[in-house]
């Protein structure tokens, strides 16, 4: 669409010339995030762009921004780091692109808990709170660029999850404050369990301004590598210590040779034709848990001792999603699909897909804890060597029959993808602060504005 120099003028008054952002290259460039991991993403979201990119340094700018769009009727699509996988901050229908970033202020501490702005990053934040004797209950592998509202809207956990759950669980998020797509933009707040009504919605029904989130106690993480040539016997011992509740852990990642090989960084310490798990434990344990290691048959190959401010090396950079990037770095034909597996049945699922797809599959696994059943969740980010879609659709469907979840990792629609549930109260939200239907337009494919139970707040600022 072709925004209109009224509406340019006064992005411009709003936030100043250098802040606005209409070429060409620098659009395509800033509507794009890492959904390139995806064959068929890449390939549906290629020619998708905004009309222009506004980027906002405070509260105040984002509501004069949200106001103009709201009276001109223009499409608003939010933009953290784009760190996301799944296509969340490009512009469907193109219009106005926020970037958010310059919202960065950490507004404030409670005993256990921290108020900040949306664009504050994950890794400035888990740094400030360890200052304050206290650390975040999870963060992403992209820990390092991604925004508190990007990992809230398009996340779902990270390195914590073993022991504290999804970020939806255990009470991690306090609270959200967002506005509507309105002129004026109205305010509103949710708290404790509402909070999931703004949870992993790509910024299509709120615009978030500030979250409050849950911290644990600070602890200090020994990272340890442990390596075994015999794949089910790690596997075994993964599952017995994310099951066990005495280990105090950060990280259970599993990955299967030759996934480590593609890992540049620690090319040094990886042993060839080993699989591994990477570890984080409490550094009070860590010996003991490496007596534990070679108790079992296997073995510490290198760790990590605990150091301050956490930065590089650090084993959660090969973890999570930015496994399937390094994995992309080695062949650019390789792809990830997200699984799900059963913690007692996995050995004879994994067996039975890989012998039938013997050279297209390889297993990379983080552990979550199933908050509301107590137990370890074993969520597959395995790395898949694509060909076609005929191949995809035929590998998902035997994946399924052998009682493994798949997940639409391939999807930027919110109702097809990981979080497509409790998607009426969302909807019923959107319908109250984006009467016009622009926010972030064409994510959501079975949407039916003013067809659900009216949301009423119970607050608004």
């Amino acid at each position: 669409m072709t925004l209109s120099n009224d509406l340019l003028s006064k992005l411009t008054d709003a936030v100043g010339s250098d802040n606005l952002i209409t070429d060409e290259s620098s659009l395509l460039k800033l509507s794009r995030d890492y959904s390139w991991y995806s064959p068929f993403l890449k390939e549906s979201l290629a020619s998708k762009a905004a009309d222009a990119v506004v980027k906002v340094s405070s509260e105040s700018q984002l509501e004069q921004v949200v106001a103009d769009c709201a009276a001109a009727k223009v499409p608003v699509t939010l933009r953290g780091a784009a760190t996301g996988n799944y296509g969340q901050c490009t512009p469907f229908e193109g219009g106005v692109l926020i970037d958010i970033n310059g919202m960065k202020e950490i507004l404030g501490f409670g005993d256990d808990w921290v108020e900040a702005q949306a664009g504050v990053r994950m890794q400035t934040l888990e740094n400030a709170a360890r200052e304050k004797g206290l650390e975040l209950r999870s963060y992403p592998s992209t820990w390092v660029k991604s925004t508190l509202s990007g990992f809230i809207g398009g996340g779902s956990g990270g390195i914590g999850s073993v022991t504290w759950g999804r970020l939806h669980e255990a009470g991690t998020i306090k609270a959200v404050e967002f506005l509507s797509l309105e002129n004026p933009p109205r305010k509103f707040r949710l708290e404790e369990e509402d909070t999931c009504k703004v949870y992993h919605t790509y910024g299509t029904n709120g615009i978030v301004t500030r979250i409050t989130l849950r911290l644990a106690p600070k602890a200090d993480w020994r990272q340890i590598m442990v390596v075994s040539e015999d794949w089910w016997k790690l596997m075994e011992f993964a599952v017995e210590i994310s099951s066990d509740k005495s280990w105090r852990k950060r990280l259970v990642s599993i990955h299967e040779w030759p996934i480590p090989s593609y890992f540049k960084g620690l090319k040094k310490w990886i042993r060839p034709d080993a699989h591994l798990v990477f570890f984080e434990i409490e550094e009070s344990q860590a010996e003991s848990f490496k007596s534990y290691v070679a108790e079992k048959g296997l073995e510490v190959q290198h760790d990590i001792a605990p150091h301050e401010p956490r930065k590089a090396p650090m084993y959660s950079d090969f973890t999570y999603n930015h496994t399937t990037l390094w994995a992309l770095k080695f062949d650019p034909s390789y792809s990830y699909m997200g699984n799900r597996f059963d913690t007692a049945n996995y050995r004879q699922q994994m067996s039975a897909i890989k012998e039938a797809f013997p050279d297209e599959v390889w297993w990379h696994l983080e552990v979550l804890r199933d908050y509301t059943n107590d137990c370890p969740i074993f969520a597959g980010l395995t790395i898949f060597k694509y060909t076609t879609k005929e191949r995809f659709n035929e590998m998902r469907a035997f994946m399924e029959a052998q009682g493994v979840g798949t997940s639409g990792a391939h999807t930027p629609f919110l109702d097809e993808g990981l979080h497509s549930h409790g998607l009426e109260a969302k909807f019923a939200i959107k319908d109250l602060v984006d009467p016009q239907g622009l926010l972030n337009p064409g994510k959501i494919k079975n949407y039916n504005p003013g067809s659900y139970e009216p949301w009423t707040p119970s607050e608004s600022i």
